[in-house]
């Protein structure tokens, strides 16, 4: 009994994952794989939990290179969120898909509760 023990602790020992590179240092996939975080990481330095690539209008989940994140005008909510220096989507930075990327930008000088509505009453 204690050699079966022993064995399967051993094995769960085997299977510990490799440790993870320093986000500087995490390349951008080139292999038409799902770039989602590694793209992300390397094109901003971003190391919290990544939101999905879901369109904030149509809620369609899409690829990152079939749409973008859009930045908008910081609320006082969203400066203290940036203060706090929480891990994570920050609040301020929507997805949008191609259909949606163009109307979202042209907006983006707005905060993200209005271009929200205003894209939601043009749909």
């Amino acid at each position: 009994m204690t050699s079966l023990t022993r064995r399967r602790s051993v094995d769960a020992g085997d299977r510990q994952q490799a440790p993870r590179a320093p986000a500087d240092d995490v390349p951008t996939r080139t292999d038409g794989g799902r770039p989602g975080c590694l793209a992300l990481r390397a094109a901003g330095g971003h190391r919290g939990p990544v939101k999905p690539p879901i369109c904030q209008v149509c809620h369609v989940r899409f690829r990152p290179d079939e749409g973008g994140l859009v930045e908008f005008a910081m609320r006082p909510s969203d400066r203290a969120w940036q203060a706090r220096r929480v891990k994570g989507h920050p609040p301020w930075k929507a997805w949008y898909c191609r259909d949606h990327l163009e109307a979202a930008r042209a907006r983006s000088h707005l905060t993200i509760d209005a271009a929200t509505s205003q894209l939601d009453d043009a749909r």
